[in-house]
């Protein structure tokens, strides 16, 4: 059992940036806990919050990505984000002040500037960064076995369109949703026929 599982009834406060993907219920913490959701499409996260703080989806906001090869890349907003939504670092940033606590950034830029003091890769844009975990792992490996099993659980990922809070919130994606389940119960029935809203 995790840390969190022994003390989440005792948690008092929660801050949910963006957390969608969880199964989280307001049970299971105590009576007392204050939740706080800073996200975009209103998914999981916002149905158990006390406080909703409107964020920017992607789309809505430009950032620093670390993709799958480890290369920093630059994101652009390509739309503003809708209604109250704000880019999180203006949140937190506006959270920071009414705390008190005021942080020293008024910019993305500067933010990006501290990222870079503090991991200097995340300011070579486009460049791939030598993996120096070979040889540590080459090490731990001939040390002993892994205490737990390296079994994968989730072997399949059924629905895989609707694996974030974005395609959860399109019409468009329940429909095809419905499709694909009609499909697999019977593959030689009529297919459904898409509607868009």
């Amino acid at each position: 059992m995790s840390e969190f599982e022994k003390n989440k009834k005792s948690i008092k406060f929660v801050y949910l940036i963006g957390a969608d993907e969880h199964n989280l219920k307001r049970s299971d913490f105590g009576d007392d806990v204050f939740i706080v959701y800073q996200g975009h499409h209103g998914d999981n996260g916002a149905e158990i919050a006390d406080v909703v703080l409107p964020g920017a989806a992607y789309t809505e906001k430009q950032g620093t990505w670390v993709n799958t090869e480890g290369r920093a890349q630059k994101g652009y907003n390509a739309v503003a984000p809708q209604g109250e939504g704000r880019t999180d670092w203006r949140i937190i940033r506006a959270l920071s002040e009414v705390a008190g606590r005021t942080l020293p950034y008024d910019s993305l830029e500067e933010i990006r500037q501290r990222l870079i003091e503090i991991a200097p890769h995340f300011g070579h844009y486009g460049s791939v960064e030598s993996s120096s975990f070979l040889k540590q792992a080459l090490e731990l490996s001939e040390t002993k076995a892994p205490s737990k099993s390296l079994e994968v659980k989730q072997k399949e990922l059924a629905d895989y369109w609707m694996t974030n809070s974005i395609s959860r919130a399109s019409p468009t994606m329940a429909e095809c949703v419905k499709a694909a389940r009609r499909y697999k119960e019977n593959p030689h029935k009529e297919p459904l026929r898409l509607t868009t809203a």
